[in-house]
Order: structure tokens, then sequence, then C-alpha cells
């Protein structure tokens, strides 16, 4: 029998797994507590036009550590208020694990044409360089107070390089070396970066140099592949330099002494390059004099590995693009015509200088555009005949250091051949969702689903299935059900993560003017208090309503709807 004032109604409901999931939120860079400006001039550097301080917020740092995700509906906005007047909202294009616990992470600017960000983790110290399609420039760094100072850039403020016009800076006697055609295809050049004390200072401290490395190895990657350079610079290793900068033609000086492999100065990184097989060697200075200082070859060949050296201001590495910059004077690379009137390695590989969209690609100086009355911006860009920076020309017949940097790519990346690899490949299958990550690190899939392994390399893959999902098995060259799995790098592998899915969810919701209760059969839903509740994939779910005393029943929605059933 009924109890008094109580009626029981059901309806049945099927468990579908449908794969919807809800739009992740804005992320908030910087608390919401007002940002406090402070004297530019504290940076000690005259390009620095206006300066706060804030606090990040703490979601921020887990955000910038976790693995891709494989689903665009689980990427928040970034929202980043730098001043009152610029608030930018930030959309991930691009995320990688790049050394130890360092992460980087690219963005492109909501509504900005072209707008580009790279903001960078290691530990808990963040660094970010963005650039705005209006060709405004910013920089955010840590402080030793644990707060960030976020910089307004000037880029006519920036010191130029120290290359002498004609770049005729003495060379060394050639030496013995592989010939061009070597053991590397040129698709990569190996970068050894070594800075100083000074350097690691500005930067404020390990892991601010860290972030600083990797987001000029980040930018000069992003222009490379925009100005169409088949090669990627790859970081081969970083190391901290006991030398001193502040010495007499402080750049000159430091390039003589980086390069000699017997002057009792910085000695070791010659080694350091053969051990970690770096076809170029960038030394990072604090010194303000110059932006950089490079050799550049009177022709290119492999035999001139003992040139493949550059000296670079920590603080123009990245937002100037200089070392970018002095790299590409070691590739053959030159300055722009009106300053420049070299012709060698390559008569064509000049940097150009846009004087109607007051822009100038990455080896071009500002003099032009300064002898006309007014400031062109460095771009992100190679001088190309055959590509546009955002519409407008940013090259010419005369001025194709895209096509420099590709012809001398193949003999730069012969300095020292790498070591023998062979390609991991994931792949990811299943109703269900999850990121895939390597150790040593390369794989991050999500995004990073192919790398290069050192022959004979045993990498470890773990999967991380994402919320709602779990970890279904291994396929190919991995087998099991456990998370992780080895793979032994003898030949090129290829191996499948499956994700399934996980038990689709019942969510209750209770309307109208009267009250009860509802509950599920199998258990799981007792609304009251708890309404709703995951149940096996394609099961059917038994939904119970009992009014309480003084309401009636009037019917269900959603899934199952109709009119109330009575159940005796």
């Amino acid at each position: 029998m009924m109890k008094k004032g109580m009626a029981l109604f059901v309806c049945a409901v099927a468990m579908l797994w449908t794969g919807v999931a809800d739009a992740a939120e804005s992320l908030r860079f910087f608390t919401a507590s007002p940002v406090a400006a402070i004297d530019a001039a504290s940076a000690g550097e005259k390009q620095v036009t206006r300066a706060n301080v804030a606090t990040l917020e703490p979601e921020v740092r887990s955000y910038l550590r976790a693995p891709a995700s494989g689903d665009p509906a689980n990427i928040p906005k970034v929202d980043l208020q730098l001043f009152d007047d610029v608030r930018l909202t930030l959309r991930e294009r691009s995320r990688t694990k790049s050394r130890g616990t360092t992460s980087t992470v690219e963005f492109a600017i909501e509504g900005d044409g072209g707008g580009r960000a790279v903001i960078v983790i290691t530990d808990d110290v963040v660094f970010g360089s963005i650039h705005t399609g209006s060709h405004k420039n910013f920089r955010v760094m840590h402080r030793h107070d644990g707060q960030y100072a976020i910089e307004e850039l000037d880029q006519a403020a920036f010191p130029e390089c120290g290359n002498a016009e004609a770049h005729d800076i003495p060379g060394h006697p050639p030496q013995p070396s592989a010939p061009d055609a070597g053991a590397d295809d040129g698709s990569v050049i190996r970068v050894l970066v070594a800075y100083t004390q000074a350097s690691e200072n500005w930067a404020g401290g390990s892991a601010g140099i860290a972030n600083v490395i990797a987001t000029a190895v980040a930018e000069s990657n992003a222009g490379l592949a925009v100005s169409g350079v088949g090669t990627n610079f790859q970081l081969a290793h970083a190391v901290k330099v006991n030398y001193n900068e502040l010495v007499a033609d402080a750049y000159s000086a430091a390039l003589n002494r980086v390069t000699n492999a017997g002057d009792g100065v910085m000695d070791e990184i010659h080694a350091l390059r053969d051990s970690f097989q770096a076809d170029l060697v960038v030394l990072l200075i604090n010194e303000q004099s110059y932006c950089g200082m490079a050799w550049l070859p009177g022709t290119v060949s492999s035999a001139n590995a003992h040139l493949g050296f550059s000296v670079t201001n920590v603080s123009c590495a990245t937002g100037y693009y200089s070392f970018a910059h002095e790299i590409g004077h070691n590739m053959g690379a030159r300055h722009d015509a009106y300053v420049d009137t070299g012709t060698t390695p390559y008569a064509y590989a000049k940097g150009y200088v846009n004087l109607q969209a007051r822009i100038r690609s990455i080896m071009a100086y500002d003099k032009q555009c300064a002898d006309t009355g007014f400031n062109c911006t460095r771009v992100n860009h190679w001088s190309a005949a055959d590509r546009t920076y955002a519409g407008a020309v940013i090259g010419s017949t005369s001025a194709r250091n895209n096509v420099a940097l590709g012809s001398s790519a193949l003999a730069i990346a012969n300095y020292r051949v790498s070591p023998d690899t062979r390609t991991l490949t994931v792949t990811k299958a299943g109703t269900g969702s999850g990121t895939v990550t390597s150790s040593p690190s390369g794989i991050n899939c999500g995004t990073t689903c192919s790398a290069s392994f050192a022959l004979n390399t045993s990498v470890t893959l773990t999967a991380a299935p994402a919320s709602g999902s779990t970890f279904g098995g291994w396929s190919g060259a991995c087998t099991g059900t456990t998370s992780t799995c080895v793979v032994s790098m003898s030949t090129a592998r290829t191996v499948t993560a499956t994700f399934v899915g996980g038990p689709p969810t019942l969510t209750v919701t209770k309307a109208g003017t009267g009250s009860g209760t509802v509950v599920s059969s199998p258990s799981g839903i007792n609304c009251g208090a708890t309404c709703n509740s995951a149940f096996a994939l394609n099961s059917s779910v038994t939904l119970l309503a009992a009014s309480a005393s003084g309401s009636t029943f009037g019917g269900w929605s959603g899934p199952a709807p109709g009119p109330p059933a009575p159940a005796w």
C-alpha cells in the first residue's frame, strides 16, 4: 500500500556516451588586485618604457605545467592584463616539454592579427615574451621578491649588433672537418647555450635563465617556420660559465674568448660542444653596449665549424630576436643593404626594410628608418621574396635571408654530427581522451606525437587519461594495460594508446512549485542530496519519483519524457 501523502512514479533511462565536454573557462594570468606601476628606469635598460609589478595567479603555474590537452574544449583562454590600457586574450597554439622542468607554451592573441606570445615555466618561475599585431612588445619577468615585472619595450632603443658594417671580424685558420655531405640532413641545428653569472642574475636565477633560453629557441623556430626555412634549432645543452663580461670591447673579447680553445677561459665549452654534438655555440652575457656579435663565414662549408660561435646580450635575446640574429650571421645572413655592402657568402643574403609598413626583418637595422624620420619594428621574420608579413612585403630578389639559411643549413648541421636516432610515433585510439608523454622528453601527445631518440635508447611512455576516461591499454611496440611501458629504440617504433570513455553521468534536476525526491535503481541517485551519478555504459537506469506531502508529481522531461506512471 502506498503511504499516505506520497506518490511514486518511474521512468527508465538508457546511459549512452556522448563525448561532449563543457567549454573551458577563461584563466586569469595575474591576480585581480590592481597592478602597481614601477619606475621603468629601475630595469636598467633604456628600451623599457614603462613597467608594472603584479602577482601571478596560482592556477597559472598548474596550467603551464600540465600536459597538452587532446580536447580543445578543455583548453582555457588566458586573460592577460598587462597595463590599464593593455588587456589581451591568449589562445594556446602549442606546448612542448623542453628540458628538465621547463615547459614552453605558445599562444596566438585573440582578435589581434599576427599577435603572438611565448610563455615558459621552469620550476615555479614564469617568463613571457608578448608581441601584438600592432607591433607593441612586452616582457614578463620574475622578480626576486616573488612578484612579476611587466615591461613594455621600445625596439628603437635596443642597441644594435656589434658586427661592423662589412662584418669583417678577423677569423681563425680553417680546421679539419667532415665533408659537406655529412650524416645530418640540415633539418635540425643543435645549439649549446653558455651563460654568465651576470646573465643568470639578470634573469632572476637559474630557473629564469632556463626560461629565457627556452623562449629564445621557441621564438627563433617560429621565425624560421613562418619564413619557409625547413630547419629548426634544438637546444643541445645549457651551461653556466665562469666569465666576467665587464671588460673593454666586451663583445669582441667575449667572442674571441669563447671561440679560442686553449686560452684558459671557458675552455670547457669545446669538450661540451663535442659531447652534446652541438653545431653552434651561443654565449649569453649581460653587457649593454651591443645586442650581440658573431662570426660571419666568407664561404659556407662544414670546414668552418671553428666559426660556429656567437655572443648575445641576454636582454636582447628574446623580443628583439638577437638570439636568432647572431646565429643568422653564423649561417651566412647579413644586415640590410642600407648599412651593409658585403656580398659574401651570398650576395642576396641581406635583411629587408619596408619603409611603408615600418617593419624590418630579423637581420635588418633601424638606421634607414631613423634617417627617414621614424622607427621600424623588427619582426620575427627572415627576409623573403616569396613571403609577406601581415600582408606587407618582407623581402626582394636581393634580400632573401630565408634562402641563405636554407642553403647553409646542411653544412652548419654537420659542424657536429648528431647522434644516430630512430623515430618513435604515438597514436591514440578509443572513445576516450588523454595524453602520452615520454622520458626522456620528446613525446607530449597532446600535440607532439612523434620524436627522435638516440639509437637503442630505452624510452618510457606514460599514459594519462583525461577526466571521464580510462586507459584501455597499449598496442604496437608496447603491450599491456599498465599506464607505463618501455620501448627500446633499436629501430623506428609505433605505439598506440587506447583511451576508453568513462561511464556516462546521469543528472537529475527538480522543477516546479512542489517538492519530492528521486532515487535510482541501480543505486547512485538519491535526490535529495545526490542528484547525479555515473552508470555503466549502455545500462538502463530506473528513476523513481516520490512526491512529498502536499505535492504531486507533474511528469518527466529529458531523455525519457512522458506523463506520470504510477508505481505500486
